[in-house]
Parts: structure tokens; C-alpha cells; sequence
């Protein structure tokens, strides 16, 4: 759940639209929300238990977790990952 400057909860719409300006701030490629959770619940779900990953991810039955395993990560996926968003080694290592 996000919250507003007023506490209020955020539509699925105002998400959206905050998430895409920030992203397009940033300079970013188009990836939606729900790529983004693709993206990590196929690295959380390569990395931890699988059970365990449902729960994080909000899933009822870890069958549904398990279309996350399909592929595994590697460090050239990331690499290749990284380049397109412009991630260099030293700032993905914390340097600016």
C-alpha cells in the first residue's frame, strides 16, 4: 500500500502516474510496475526458499511462485540488464 503527502491511500492509477514520471525523470527505459515484480520475484524466488518466496510475494499456493524459477539469473543477464538501463560497475556498487 502507498500513502500520499496526507496519509491517504493511492489509487492503482496515482501509482502509476508517479511510478512513470519518476521513471522517465530518471531517464529510464519503459518497464511497467508489473515487470518490475516479474523481475524481482524471479531473483528472489532463484535465491530463497520457495515457500518463503510466496509469502513475500503474496502468493496462496507456491505453484504459482514457481512460473518465477523458470530461469535462472546469472551475472551476464545482470550485466546486460544493467547496460541498458546505463548501470555502470562503480555505480551499481554504490559510487556515483
Amino acid at each position: 500500500m502507498f500513502c500520499g503527502r496526507r496519509g491517504q491511500v493511492l489509487s492503482d492509477s496515482a501509482i502509476r502516474r508517479r511510478y512513470t514520471a519518476a521513471r522517465d525523470a530518471a531517464g529510464l527505459h519503459p518497464v511497467n510496475l508489473h515487470g518490475l515484480r516479474h523481475a524481482a520475484g524471479s531473483i528472489l524466488a532463484q535465491g530463497i526458499d520457495q515457500v518463503y518466496a510466496a509469502s513475500i510475494l503474496g502468493h496462496a499456493r507456491v505453484s504459482t511462485t514457481d512460473r518465477y524459477t523458470h530461469g535462472k539469473v546469472n551475472s551476464r543477464s545482470i550485466a546486460a540488464t544493467n547496460a541498458a538501463y546505463g548501470v555502470t560497475e562503480a555505480s551499481s556498487s554504490g559510487e556515483i
